[in-house]
């Protein structure tokens, strides 16, 4: 079996772009057997996010249970991913970029490899690793890229693609990937499609070399089309028709690795409604070191989250709680610019988010620890955002038979009883 996570996508979008398009790859998927999921989780960035749902299907327990609230929270988890139990019952697995996730104790996961925000996590077999660390540097730095870093793990990049084994399967897709990046330009959105479609051809790769009983590969690319580029509800921007092309070589990929006999399930978490006309945006710190620096707050360690958060880390708990007492008490336009949580299992440590949302002027002053800053010399407008959470998700499926309505954590009962039925 393989478990597709597509993140957050909208089947209806994407049947739009199915017909647009002529998808052939986005129909089949499409028109697989089609069962509705919900989370009693009901805002966005307290529990309606995908760093949070996708754990509760990965161990089959709710949110409330699990108690993973962010991206990286993973060393936290005290509930086994079905990898892990699937292991333990002598099935061998491969788990390929699944959301804050860990390999833990699955002995027969024969290749894992994490999203590239989950900063505790190494890939397995090691080899992996070379492919790991640009897109894990690049999507935590790329407001303030450092030059020589960014050419050390790139050089590991370009070492791992000229492994003759690997090569010979990217080599397929370079035209693609050319011509797209001359045609479009090195957007961000163009970027996460081609890492999903470069994702896709190693999983399927991996995957009939080892010959796991289950397998997951998680794709993100269109739940950040959606954040970025969903300006309308009646038509396809030009950025989502290049993406979803692109998305549907990549599903045509994955289509092709699966046996007529095979099962698939392909699930989204929850989905997206197109929320443009909100006008709400995303700001990010462009150098979260830099940024707690001029803040006049020492710390050990900044690991950046996916959007605009991310976890400090201090040399005691009495200096994690100064920082938090700082950061909760700064202002933009008199109003909180941060979310803050301290203390917890780890003493020393807080996370902290922007939740600042609406339009700021160019001169924006951000007040904190008795000091004015200009709020643009340290953050950046990412986004207006044009998509937004709902608590229904979507399953589509094929050899397997699931109910028609379901909560998302239930899909891990259903694959385990696919296993063993009794």
């Amino acid at each position: 079996m393989i478990l597709l996570e597509i993140n957050e996508f909208n089947p209806e979008l994407m049947a739009k772009a199915a017909e647009e398009l002529n998808a052939d790859n986005l129909r089949w998927l499409l028109a697989l057997q089609r069962s509705e999921t919900t989370t009693d989780d009901k805002t966005e960035r307290f529990g309606l996010d995908p760093w949070v749902q996708w754990v509760s299907i990965h161990t089959g327990k709710t949110s409330g249970q699990h108690q993973v609230k962010h991206l990286g929270d993973v060393p936290q988890l005290e509930h086994e991913q079905i990898w892990e139990t699937l292991s333990k019952q002598g099935l061998h697995c491969g788990v390929w970029g699944a959301m804050n996730a860990s390999r833990g104790s699955a002995k027969n996961c024969e290749f894992f490899f994490p999203d590239p925000w989950t900063f505790s996590e190494l890939a397995y077999p090691p080899e992996l690793n070379n492919l790991l660390m640009f897109p894990r540097y690049y999507s935590k730095n790329y407001g303030d890229l450092d030059t020589a870093k960014s050419l050390r793990e790139l050089a590991k990049l370009v070492w791992f693609c000229l492994n003759p084994r690997i090569a010979v399967e990217l080599l397929p897709l370079a035209p693609s990937l050319i011509s797209s990046v001359i045609k479009n330009g090195l957007h961000e959105y163009l970027l996460f499609v081609l890492f999903d479609l470069v994702n896709a051809k190693l999983f399927a790769h991996y995957y009939k070399r080892t010959k796991p009983d289950f397998a997951i590969l998680f794709m993100n690319s269109l739940a950040h089309l959606q954040h970025h580029k969903w300006t309308s509800k009646e038509h396809l921007s030009e950025e989502m028709r290049v993406a979803f092309a692109l998305f549907d070589k990549a599903l045509g990929i994955i289509r092709g690795a699966l046996s007529d006999d095979e099962s698939l399930i392909a699930a989204n978490a929850f989905t997206q409604f197109c929320s443009y006309d909100q006008n709400e945006f995303l700001y990010r710190q462009k150098n979260p070191q830099g940024f707690l620096v001029a803040a006049g707050i020492p710390f050990l360690r900044v690991e950046q989250a996916m959007t605009n958060d991310g976890h400090v880390f201090f040399d005691s708990a009495e200096a994690a709680n100064k920082a938090a007492a700082i950061l909760g008490a700064a202002t933009v336009n008199d109003k909180p610019a941060f979310h803050v949580e301290s203390g917890g299992k780890t003493p020393d440590k807080i996370f902290f988010q922007v939740i600042v949302w609406e339009p700021l002027s160019p001169d924006a002053v951000l007040k904190i620890n008795n000091q004015e800053m200009k709020f643009f010399e340290q953050f950046e407008v990412i986004t207006k955002r044009s998509g937004s959470h709902l608590q229904e998700g979507h399953v589509f499926s094929r050899n397997i038979s699931l109910p028609k309505k379901l909560y998302n954590h239930q899909i891990h009962d259903h694959i385990l009883g696919h296993f063993h039925p009794a």
